[in-house]
């Protein structure tokens, strides 16, 4: 315990916090947690190293030397040792440990944490998003299998997620909580507006990367497929493929597609509210599947309704609700009718956003999904003594 009573809760993070999009979701859920846990952040870095106060510790980073591949190297050598060194000088009361691609970075912070006493979790975020029949996968499994087995606990982005892992898996019985995405409701905020008839219907698509294995070449090609209306797309990320821009040229859509390079994440708010509806047209892959899209928790909290792809990540948030466009599959073709659907519904956007804006309150505030989390990681800790 520290001096203020509060157990320690060493949060343990290999991605690059600095370049990473959930930078601001690990802040807001730290910031949560820290009412009832003394919370230090050990995270990766790959340009900078952002000096932040986090409830009053500086977030602390992985030792690494050189630039690029070297850089990469130095940083998961390091990083197993610079671990097992904060655990044994800070001697946290509970481990949260996100790493899913470094096998024997899992095996080291176990045995660290097992010589002090020390609870242990591991929180799955995401599948591999390569080939099924990459290394990548195989250290998937490993690191599941092993954290199923000696961990306290394994905490699991959706229940889509946890019915994969376990079903292909087939995982012993453990310990869990369903910790999903959220939405800072003060940030992304509902303004009332109203569009007038004679301006453009417009659509927006920010973060991640614009990319094939996100649907984003499908989207684009349906755009063009209902240019009787007056439609224009904002896609935002500087993340791009060019595989999938080509199509702008291909179909000569630059009159009806805007891109932006990425901003600021208190940016995002403003060009939301700008449009009429978000788009999300993530295909029927598993993992996408399995996800948990924070930009549409975001777009349901500036009150837009949404036009989305007929997978688990999105059906089993949005149900039958009204605001939901369905697309029935990630075709052009499929993608295009939804749109049009949401577009012959845009009289009714002002009660139907509100609606919206109402559901993301109720269920996906980050404050939500930080209280499933303490409450699992004050189970844990209330199952033996430390």
């Amino acid at each position: 315990m520290c001096d203020t009573g509060k157990p320690r809760l060493l949060w343990i993070e290999i991605n690059s916090f600095d370049i990473s999009v959930n930078k601001a979701p690990r802040l807001e859920t730290m910031a949560y947690l820290s009412r009832d846990f003394d919370v230090h952040f050990l995270t990766a870095w790959s340009d900078s190293r952002p000096a932040l106060m986090l409830c009053g510790h500086p977030i602390e980073y992985f030792p690494q030397i050189g630039r690029g591949l070297i850089q990469k190297i130095s940083r998961r050598i390091m990083m197993r040792g610079a671990a097992c060194e904060k655990i044994a000088h800070l001697k946290p009361n509970i481990i949260l440990l996100n790493c899913l691609n470094n096998f024997g970075m899992i095996r080291s912070v176990w045995k660290a944490s097992y010589k002090i006493g020390c609870k242990t979790l591991l929180d799955v975020r995401t599948l591999p998003t390569c080939e099924n029949t990459d290394p990548a996968w195989k250290t998937f499994e490993n690191s599941l299998r092993f954290a199923s087995y000696n961990f306290d606990g394994i905490t699991y982005i959706t229940e889509e997620m946890k019915r994969y892992c376990i079903k292909r898996y087939e995982l012993p019985e453990h310990l869990s909580v369903i910790w999903s995405s959220g939405v800072n409701e003060e940030l992304f905020q509902y303004v009332e507006k109203s569009f007038p008839d004679d301006e453009p219907f417009r659509l927006i698509y920010h973060g991640g990367s614009i990319c094939i294995s996100r649907g984003l070449d499908r989207l684009i090609q349906s755009i063009d497929r209902v240019r009787d209306i007056d439609v224009q797309l904002i896609l935002i990320s500087s993340k791009r493929e060019t595989a999938v821009i080509e199509w702008i040229n291909r179909l000569n859509l630059k009159d009806r597609i805007d891109l932006v390079e990425t901003i600021p994440h208190e940016s995002i708010p403003m060009q939301i509210q700008r449009c009429h509806a978000g788009i999300l047209p993530f295909p029927n892959r598993d993992v996408w599947n399995t996800s948990s899209p924070i930009k549409l928790f975001e777009y349901l909290a500036c009150g837009k309704p949404v036009i989305v792809t007929d997978i688990p990540a999105h059906r089993n948030v949005l149900e039958q609700n009204p605001f939901a466009f369905f697309s029935s599959d990630a075709s052009p073709d499929s993608l295009a009718g939804a749109i049009r659907c949401a577009y012959a519904a845009r009289g009714s956007f002002t009660e139907l956003g509100k609606m919206a804006r109402q559901q993301a309150l109720k269920f996906h505030t980050w404050a939500r999904q930080a209280e499933n989390l303490g409450t699992f990681l004050k189970d844990i800790l209330g199952k033996g003594s430390v």
